[in-house]
């Protein structure tokens, strides 16, 4: 019998296969396959989808839905397309994460949250913990390049907030 319930005769049996997913009885050219091309049932073809980066055709369980780009993608495509972000975990397309001195991504709704500054010097975007504001020029700077900073000013006048690292030297 067929997915319908119908008898199939011998003569025409040939013409007839089992769905690859749930081997019910389906015509050898249905218009459904799976993502290996064999053919399913139109029962089994909803829970397909296609890849929006391939274009190929998966099934759902093997698809992971983007946030950001509202849409599915493989789980082929989605290690070579999108990275997640260091903050919300989200995944986003590497073509819209914003690369991170200290490594790994973030997406721009968590950059535009406000916890994330760029140096005012290298120009590197740092999280919030790991900048510094300076308050003679009212900018924020990374750690490395405010420690520079402080240095070259270091016999300049300073404001009465300032604070000078210390340095041990051993005699």
């Amino acid at each position: 019998t067929n997915a319908d319930d119908e008898y199939i005769c011998e003569a025409c049996h040939e013409n007839y296969c089992e769905c690859h997913d749930c081997y019910n009885t389906v015509r050898t050219d249905s218009e459904y396959r799976d993502d290996d091309g064999n053919p399913i049932c139109a029962d089994c073809d909803e829970h397909y989808s296609d890849c929006n980066d391939c274009g190929d055709r998966h099934n759902e369980a093997n698809l992971t839905y983007i946030e950001h780009a509202e849409a599915y993608t493989c789980d082929t495509c989605l290690p070579e397309n999108y990275d997640r972000c260091n903050h919300c975990r989200e995944y986003v397309h590497e073509d819209d994460s914003i690369s991170l001195a200290s490594g790994g991504v973030v997406c721009s709704d968590c950059r535009d949250a406000g916890s994330y500054t760029r140096c005012a010097t290298c120009e590197e975007l740092f999280h919030d913990d790991d900048t510094r504001h300076d308050e003679a020029t009212d900018d924020y700077y990374c750690i490395s390049c405010y420690a520079e900073i402080q240095r070259t000013n270091a016999n300049a006048i300073q404001c009465y907030s300032y604070k000078p690292e210390w340095e041990y030297h051993l005699t």
